[in-house]
């Protein structure tokens, strides 16, 4: 509903190209986009006639909005992707997966670099070189470029060029080691320019190519050489049949969204000689505010910002008219060819594609049901925590603690946040013990981590008190923390599980709370229990590889293999300060003087002592 405020602030919007952004009653930015025309597009959220659920869902927080004028919406574009990058809007998709792809580089040869070599990159730097790929997997990446350097021995190393004897890949046939001269740069660059035919997805082409050069070896008699053109292309059909090869400059992108119940799967089909070559795809699961036609839109301004390689031609299943000629400049000017998108309602029918969105489609709806099922059982649990621990309301906010050490050395803790039954990890936090006891006390630990997490909860924490604070501990533990809770005077329920028998612990109760077996609320306390102890080992352990890095680091002749040594040996970074140069020495590769200087290390350094 429509303001005084925000009628007189869509009176003000200017008919130009721009970003918005709508803001909730805290000021909180909840969603950003981009306009050709911001007055008509932002005043539209605010027509009585929208149909829309999502947008009415989104309307209804909007309490006011900001916007800046940009010269073109292609300007807008790339402003707005920034944008959300700082905000995270709830109402907006969350773009996970903006790495950079890998890439093959085949570098070009200059004046500096005699010869061509094959590297995996991350972005395309140099213009001049020849670049493919965007293939997700890395690892899936360097396999294919593994076994394809069989086929075509490319050098790729970095030091080719420093080198005077052949590295291990000659060895092995990998490379045809150019740097020494075991073929000339003639051959040595007929087999790049096949590689780079392959890549391009010239196959035919390539072996039109060998054909013809085998056929006039045999005819001059050398049977030899063109037996091993033979067995090259044998090679070559084999890996065809096997790999779908890299993913290469393709003819379109073919971009469908399928749906079930607000859950949305995107998938984009790389097409190439009516080939697929390579399949995006991005699960979102629930969007409650965004149209599909924004969804789409997002998804091609995002995706193609960072694509180093642009299709001529992309179709989609959603019907984007209103930002499609915008789009198509952006597009254009980026690849520097023409980029068309077209509107193609048919794409589930196409026969290429049909079997897979079947597929997709199918595991979409099952997605959805599992998801629905689990919503189930979380509501089970919730409800029967409610009734076992007699709370006034339900548990849907959850926090759980636990407490992290060796021995009483850098002890930490940790909170998770359970909303809803599902685990919020953006609200996890971790705790650095501050008061650190003369002997091991956990009790005290978790005290001093309850008492920081509710008495600073407007400045470090959420104001949004727990319905329910779950200790990983029994009766001592869940004692300790019900006087801690009763001193603050908050009324918060406090429980405590502990691990040998999971029971659950009332504080000043003698008996455990029962729960029979198979409880879907006991599960969901050990859920929340062993992700709050998986918290906290894991950045335990992350102080003690700090704590074991600065402890050897800096001593001359102390390498990664006898720092490897010594701490296997000691078992700890405490155990080689205490240790005698005498029992330095008896780890493998320590001799006297380094021993000396281990030891001089931590005996002649303050900051080392303690």
């Amino acid at each position: 509903m429509e303001t005084p405020t925000l009628q007189t602030d869509l009176a003000k919007l200017p008919h130009r190209p721009g970003v918005y952004l709508m803001l909730d009653e805290t000021g909180k930015v909840i969603y950003v986009g981009a306009a050709k025309d911001l007055k008509k597009r932002v005043s539209s959220y605010f027509r009585r006639d929208i149909s829309d659920i999502k947008t009415r869902k989104l309307v209804a927080n909007i309490k006011s909005f900001d916007y800046e004028i940009h010269d073109s919406k292609e300007a807008a574009f790339i402003r707005e992707r920034d944008l959300i990058r700082i905000h995270y809007p709830r109402y907006n998709i969350d773009w996970k997966d903006d790495k950079d792809y890998p890439l093959v580089q085949i570098t070009v040869p200059s004046e500096t670099e005699r010869f061509s070599r094959l590297f995996i990159v991350r972005s395309s730097l140099n213009s001049y070189d020849w670049f493919f790929g965007r293939k997700k997997d890395v690892t899936a990446l360097r396999s294919s470029v593994r076994i394809l350097r069989r086929i075509f021995p490319i050098a790729n190393k970095s030091y080719c060029f420093r080198t005077k004897k052949p590295c291990l890949d000659y060895s092995i046939k990998r490379c045809s080691a150019p740097c020494v001269e075991k073929i000339s740069l003639n051959e040595y660059q007929q087999i790049v320019d096949e590689f780079i035919l392959f890549l391009q997805g010239k196959r035919e082409d390539l072996l039109e190519i060998l054909y013809s050069e085998m056929n006039n070896q045999a005819d001059k008699l050398d049977f030899e050489g063109a037996a091993k053109i033979r067995d090259r292309i044998s090679q070559i059909e084999r890996t065809v049949a096997s790999q779908k090869s890299l993913a290469i400059p393709r003819d379109k992108d073919i971009v469908i969204l399928l749906s079930e119940e607000n859950n949305y799967l995107l998938l984009n089909f790389w097409i190439q000689n009516r080939e697929i070559i390579n399949i995006e795809e991005r699960n979102w699961g629930i969007l409650n505010s965004l149209s599909e036609v924004e969804i789409v839109r997002s998804y091609i301004q995002n995706f193609y910002l960072d694509s180093d390689f642009i299709p001529q031609i992309i179709e989609s299943s959603v019907d984007l008219s209103e930002d499609q000629e915008t789009l198509e400049i952006w597009l254009s000017k980026r690849q520097g060819k023409t980029v068309q998108i077209s509107y193609r309602p048919d794409i589930p029918k196409d026969k290429l594609l049909a079997p897979i969105i079947l597929k997709n489609r199918f595991k979409l709806g099952e997605q959805v049901r599992k998801e629905k099922r689990k919503l189930e059982i979380k509501n089970i649990a919730l409800k029967e925590l409610k009734e076992r621990l007699n709370l006034s309301t339900l548990p849907n906010r959850i926090e759980t603690y636990d407490i992290s050490n060796l021995q009483g050395q850098l002890p930490v803790g940790s909170m998770v946040v359970f909303s809803e039954g599902l685990p919020q990890k953006s609200q996890y936090r971790k705790f650095k013990i501050k008061s650190l006891p003369s002997e091991p006390n956990d009790v005290a630990m978790m005290q001093e981590v309850l008492l920081r997490r509710l008495e600073h909860r407007d400045k470090k924490f959420s104001k949004e008190l727990p319905d329910l604070i779950v200790i990983d501990g029994g009766k001592p533990q869940v004692n300790a923390i019900g006087k801690i809770i009763s001193s603050l005077k908050l009324g918060l329920p406090v429980i405590g599980l502990a691990k040998r028998e999971e029971e659950v612990f009332l504080p000043h109760k003698k008996t455990a709370v029962p729960f029979p077996d198979g409880s879907p609320a006991l599960r969901l306390l050990k859920q929340t229990r062993d992700e709050a102890h998986r918290f906290a080992i894991t950045y335990h352990k992350k102080r003690r590889v700090l704590q074991q890095k600065s402890g050897l680091d800096n001593i001359p002749g102390v390498g990664a293999k006898r720092r490897r040594n010594l701490l296997t040996h000691f078992g700890s970074i405490d155990k080689i300060r205490n240790a005698s140069v005498e029992e330095l020495c008896q780890v493998e590769g320590i001799n006297r003087s380094i021993g000396e200087k281990i030891f001089l290390h931590f005996n002649s350094n303050p900051k080392m002592n303690h």
